[in-house]
């Protein structure tokens, strides 16, 4: 997992079909704060919920393992 310095547009999901990536702003309203990372495409969800937990270690997620992924709506998709 890599932290990209820069933010996709749009709702936060970017793909590069080349090299088996995608990038997903992940963010924590509470807390207020916001992360872009990278995952691999053949991750699956338990794995990248436990690299977000990871990326968001330094600050105080109270009960962290009964947070979900939402990838809100995008393009009325």
């Amino acid at each position: 997992m890599k932290e990209s310095p820069t933010e996709s547009g749009g709702g936060g999901l970017s793909a590069d079909n080349s090299s088996g990536t995608v990038f997903i702003r992940v963010a924590v309203p509470e807390l207020k704060v916001q992360k872009c990372l990278q995952f691999q495409l053949e991750d699956t969800v338990w794995q990248a919920k436990q690299r977000v937990l990871v990326a968001f270690a330094k600050q105080e997620l109270r009960d962290a393992l009964n947070y979900g992924l939402y990838l809100p709506p995008a393009n009325g998709r």
